[in-house]
């Protein structure tokens, strides 16, 4: 918008600069000159010519002097305007359109519309004014663009760009623009069941409203979360199904802007198998069944050991690990059968007499395979001190107080825990005892009388 000054009379003046009317009441003559210049004034004085009184005058807030002189000169009675023309003023406008381009954790870019001319330069301002972003300033010429950095993260900023020309500024052109929050830092699991989990996370860097939780899949009653800024920083997912995995994701808010996701995945405990049983035992291969897991299962681990539950008395694994068959079976199986497998215990092989007497007989066999605690022995008929024994550490033995001429059956079994072999056994007889000494007299006798009862 511009005004001009434009009318005038030989003794009244009325001259529009804007908003500002000033009406001079002189006499213009030949001998008098009078110079006004125009310049900071905000009232409608009379100059008092015979004195020489020096009126200044100016353009209202938000204009500037685009045309003409700044003065009038009395000049042969007539007035004339210095600089050959009425003074015009101009409206100093604002910017239009200021757009908001890339917006980080810790910057803003803007970009904005070229101003109407009069214009020199832009004046651009952010408020609070953290980080490295004094008033800045961009020439008319220049691409209308600013970047302000080292802002905090999440925070509302008020952005303003003003038109500067001559000195004088437009109104300004404002908005406001929030930086994107920062993540929260990294989740921890805290706490992990077959239906829950726990998860905490440390805190998100500059302005934080609230953060935003989520669990997917979104089972049990788990609905999207949220914990407000300054509460504990955790959250229990709950009612959650045993051995699933999933994808838990944390959120920061800040106004109505949401930071990047921080993201990790984590699965619930597996829900342990139900009761197990055995349904088949052979000197080589166990078998075994299970009841159904509940909750999400891929496969069952099988495994035995020989210092597991009842594997302890049963069976020892082949490897110097003392572990064998690892097995991942496939999903839902309910069953597995252990083969081959070293037995606990084999029966003792190749029993043999060592000696026999009147009263007494000495066995002795070979080393059983597998694990061995003892050998439990006997015999039969049971007589003399010779109860059912233990050997611990040796591969034979001795029973003492036998009958002589007796046919005894001796076996030798194999123990394990609390398991015992099959029996190897076998027979065997003492040694008759020897008779009285008969002399040959006796016997001499004994012939005598048997001639002597013969007939003739």
């Amino acid at each position: 918008m511009k005004f001009a000054l434009t009318s005038f009379s030989l003794c009244v003046v009325l001259l529009h600069l804007v908003n500002i009317q000033l009406t001079l009441a002189v006499d213009c003559n030949a001998d008098d000159a009078l110079s006004l210049t125009v310049s900071n004034i905000s009232s409608t004085p009379t100059p008092d010519v015979t004195d020489g009184v020096t009126t200044t005058l100016t353009c209202a807030d938000g204009y500037v002097l685009t045309e003409g002189g700044l003065g009038l000169l009395c000049d042969n009675g007539t007035w004339q305007w210095v600089g050959g023309a009425a003074p015009v003023c101009s409206e100093v406008l604002a910017p239009d359109n200021i757009i908001i381009g890339d917006v980080t954790e810790n910057s803003i870019a803007i970009t904005w519309s070229e101003a109407s001319d009069p214009k020199d330069t832009y004046s651009i301002s952010i408020s609070p004014a953290d980080g490295d972003n004094p008033t800045g300033s961009v020439y008319a010429g220049d691409p209308l663009e600013y970047i302000f950095t080292g802002l905090t993260a999440g925070t509302l900023y008020n952005i303003s760009v003003t038109t500067v020309s001559g000195g004088v500024n437009s109104m300004a052109g404002a908005m406001e623009q929030r930086t994107t929050p920062a993540p929260p830092g990294d989740i921890r699991i805290a706490e992990i069941t077959e239906d829950s989990i726990r998860v905490t996370w440390a805190e998100a860097a500059g302005a934080v409203d609230s953060y935003r939780v989520h669990i997917y899949p979104a089972d049990g009653d788990n609905p999207t979360g949220s914990v407000d800024d300054g509460d504990l920083r955790e959250y229990s997912f709950t009612g959650l199904t045993a051995a699933t995995l999933y994808s838990i994701s944390v959120t920061t808010v800040s106004g109505e802007k949401e930071s990047a996701t921080k993201t990790m995945q984590q699965r619930t405990s597996p829900a342990q198998p139900g009761n197990i049983s055995i349904a088949g035992i052979t000197n080589h291969s166990i078998r075994v069944t299970w009841a159904e897991t509940a909750g999400a299962v891929y496969s069952y681990r099988v495994r035995t050991m020989a210092d597991i539950g009842i594997m302890k008395q049963c069976w020892r694994a082949a490897s110097t690990q003392n572990k064998f068959n690892t097995t991942d079976l496939r999903p839902r199986t309910t069953e597995h059968t252990f083969t081959p497998l070293t037995p606990v215990s084999a029966p003792p092989d190749d029993i043999s007499i060592a000696d026999t007497t009147e009263d007494s007989i000495s066995i002795k066999w070979a080393e059983a395979a597998g694990a061995v605690d003892s050998y439990t022995v006997r015999i039969c008929p049971a007589d003399g001190d010779n109860p059912t024994g233990s050997v611990d550490d040796e591969l034979d033995c001795i029973y003492n107080g036998l009958t002589p001429k007796t046919l005894y059956n001796i076996s030798v079994t194999t123990v394990s825990g609390e398991r015992k072999t099959a029996t190897r056994a076998k027979e065997q007889s003492t040694i008759p005892a020897p008779t009285d000494d008969i002399s040959i007299e006796d016997c001499n006798k004994g012939k005598r009388a048997e001639h002597n009862s013969s007939p003739n």
